[in-house]
């Protein structure tokens, strides 16, 4: 993931969040962990989230981040 994550741009002006949280999910679920792909939106203004989850945890975000977006998926 990490080597992954070095040619994606980073901050929270970042619009990548859906390659690297799935390139995230994929890494861990090969190495036997139990990791969950959600995406959530929120509206006014739109915008839509990915993040990794992992036994109730936020893998690759704040909880704060995540907690302004309604999940509609998880994968």
């Amino acid at each position: 993931y990490r080597v992954l994550r070095r040619g994606f741009r980073q901050g929270h002006t970042a619009t990548d969040c859906l390659a690297r949280s799935a390139s995230l999910t994929a890494a861990l679920r090969r190495a036997g962990v139990v990791a969950d792909l959600c995406i959530g939106i929120r509206d006014l203004p739109f915008a839509a989230h990915a993040w990794v989850e992992a036994n109730g945890l936020v893998l690759n975000e704040t909880r704060g981040d995540v907690d302004r977006y309604t999940p509609i998926g998880r994968f």
